[in-house]
């Protein structure tokens, strides 16, 4: 090594610095970058030691207990949803009693304009409350006459049979306050036309109806029945 390389080396290393003096001078632009330090002792230095970990434990911790308090509650509902949906299975047939009946006649006024013939309740089994109520009976308009099974939906989670049949009709009009799909599906064994309209109002209430009529025409339903 010759004197001029010795002469650099020597110089580099009187200008070499300590960490604890280096991290003295920089102190202020280090803690910028993290908040929170620990004490190491480290001779007479103390060293504030970056502590990443800890943002990281919180932060999973943070996430930890979060989860478990939401994912119980996402499946409890979920559960609870589809425990709530029932079939025919779990229904029972009674009559109406006159109370029931009146209530679904107040509500429903076009029910007064039939002649009845039959008024049902379907109860759920398990406690016995009203999921649907069923009124049967006939209208004659001057052109036509009319058998018709109203079926009102007191419970949503009632899933009978036919209902996505009622779901996916063709046609539309707007009565009043109902807005009512309908078609014509077949012809019964008496050659009556058989038409379903499935009916909501504002409230979010839902009457299905099957009605067979002699003429292939439900207008008299549409336009004067329902109001």
């Amino acid at each position: 090594m010759d004197k001029l390389q010795r002469k650099i080396n020597k110089e580099i290393k009187n200008h070499q610095q300590s960490f604890d003096e280096w991290y003295k001078e920089n102190h202020s632009v280090l803690s910028k970058f993290d908040g929170q330090t620990s004490e190491v002792p480290n001779g007479n230095t103390v060293a504030k030691v970056r502590k990443v970990w800890i943002p990281v434990v919180s932060f999973l911790l943070l996430v930890s207990v979060c989860l478990s308090i939401v994912l119980p509650i996402v499946f409890s509902n979920v559960n609870n949803d589809f425990d709530l949906t029932f079939s025919e299975k779990d229904v029972y047939t009674m009559e109406l009693s006159d109370s029931e009946f009146d209530v679904a006649c107040n509500e429903y006024e076009f029910i007064r304009n039939m002649e009845i013939t039959s008024k049902d309740g379907l109860y759920l089994k398990s406690n016995k409350s009203l999921v649907m109520a069923i009124v049967r009976g006939e209208v004659i308009s001057e052109t036509n006459y009319y058998l018709l099974d109203l079926q009102i939906e007191y419970s949503k989670n009632y899933n009978f049979g036919y209902k996505p049949i009622y779901e996916d009709l063709d046609n539309s009009a707007r009565t009043g306050e109902w807005s009512i799909t309908y078609e014509n599906t077949s012809v019964d064994l008496s050659g009556l036309y058989v038409y379903l309209l499935r009916m909501v109002n504002q409230e979010g209430q839902v009457i299905y109806i099957e009605t067979h009529c002699l003429e292939n025409d439900i207008s008299y339903i549409l336009n004067e029945f329902i109001f």
